[in-house]
């Protein structure tokens, strides 16, 4: 990928987590990145271009991410733990968000196209967790009452849920919340 259309997705990434997409522009990408508005045109011709190419270099990151943790030779908890520190990350830089949970709160404005790799990206995670839950239960660590799909669906749902609540709140809330998660997986 060239560089400078590497920055612009990567800076667009960041306004997402901060502002949401449709709370930036071409303008204030130009003005971030002290190139012309032409130059950004060069590179996406329309903002939904853009967007489309953000949600596959989003895509492209988190299931490099997940790939990294489920290589790793630890135990099912540890993996849940790895995947619970991703997100805490963000709340460390600041008073960002999950990318995709911005785009999801934004499903109103954003094409139709990129609600569908929206959905591609949610459907890896959850597919992520299922995996991680699924190693758990087989190493009789987790406990699932009820259907797992829907057991990671909560947990991805709760964990950007916590996410924009400690955007307002305490950023611990956070971490009690990823807690009380694990908590519930426990074995009894």
């Amino acid at each position: 990928m060239e560089n400078r259309k590497k920055q612009i997705i990567e800076l667009s990434i960041e306004l997402v987590k901060k502002y949401g997409y449709d709370s930036f522009s071409y303008a204030t990408l130009s003005k971030e990145l002290g190139i012309t508005k032409a130059s950004i045109h060069h590179h996406f011709q329309r903002k939904d271009d853009l967007g489309l190419e953000l949600c596959s270099y989003i895509h492209a990151h988190m299931v490099k991410e997940f790939n990294s943790i489920l290589s790793k030779k630890n135990c099912a908890k540890e993996k849940m733990k790895d995947y619970l520190n991703l997100y805490a990350k963000m709340i460390e830089t600041g008073d960002k968000i999950c990318p995709i949970a911005s785009l999801q709160a934004e499903a109103n404005v954003i094409s139709k196209e990129m609600r569908e790799e929206v959905c591609l990206i949610d459907d890896a995670e959850n597919d992520f967790i299922e995996t991680v839950l699924n190693l758990g239960i087989k190493e009789n660590d987790f406990y699932i009452k009820g259907d797992i799909k829907l057991e990671a669906l909560l947990i991805t749902s709760a964990l950007k849920g916590a996410l924009q609540y400690s955007r307002i709140h305490d950023k611990n809330k956070y971490m009690l919340i990823a807690e009380q998660l694990t908590l519930r997986l426990q074995s009894f």
